[in-house]
């Protein structure tokens, strides 16, 4: 745009220079000149009003396109914090046989073996009831706090697997 107007200016200069007749023809090409001029300048406010109004429009564009990419991203995280809570909603609910299991391989402990686990069988019980209440919290939480809540129930849940898989070991000796 700037170029344009140099170039205006430029064409008014040489028409003022060329005009070198009488004084007639000098009031003329210096009318010529200031006519060119105020042609220009027309056609230069014109050409900034287009640019500002595609501008416009192009700023318009780009925010509409923005908010389809932000609810993308967002429907994406959401789908990948359902197959999350999906996953390790069974994990979780998968405890309560285990559990049975577990009780049912112990039937037959007595003295200090039967109390060695009924107090690990207490302790894991207790981390189950910990991790659901995790799990309620991460069910709960979106955004900022998700993350901070998911690294906690994982945290929990590896505490429980590690429980229950010690217990375990017990019945496999």
């Amino acid at each position: 745009m700037r170029k344009l107007i140099w170039v205006g200016l430029i064409v008014v200069s040489m028409m003022l220079v060329v005009g070198c007749g009488d004084k007639a023809e000098e009031q003329s090409a210096t009318e010529k000149a200031v006519e060119g001029a105020k042609d220009m300048a027309e056609k230069t406010t014109e050409m900034a009003k287009d640019a500002a109004e595609k501008t416009g429009e192009m700023a318009k564009e780009a925010v509409e396109e923005g908010k389809e990419v932000a609810s993308a991203a967002m429907d994406w995280t959401k789908e990948k914090m359902d197959e999350y809570l999906g996953k390790m909603g069974e994990q979780l609910g998968g405890f309560t046989d285990k559990f049975g299991d577990l009780k049912a391989k112990a039937e037959g402990l007595t003295g200090d073996a039967k109390t060695k686990f009924d107090d690990q069988f207490k302790a894991l019980t207790g981390k189950k009831e910990e991790a659901s209440s995790a799990f309620d919290t991460l069910k709960e939480s979106s955004g900022e706090t998700w993350a901070a809540a998911k690294d906690k129930f994982d945290t929990i849940m590896a505490e429980l697997v590690e429980l229950y898989e010690k217990i375990m070991a017990n019945f496999k000796e």
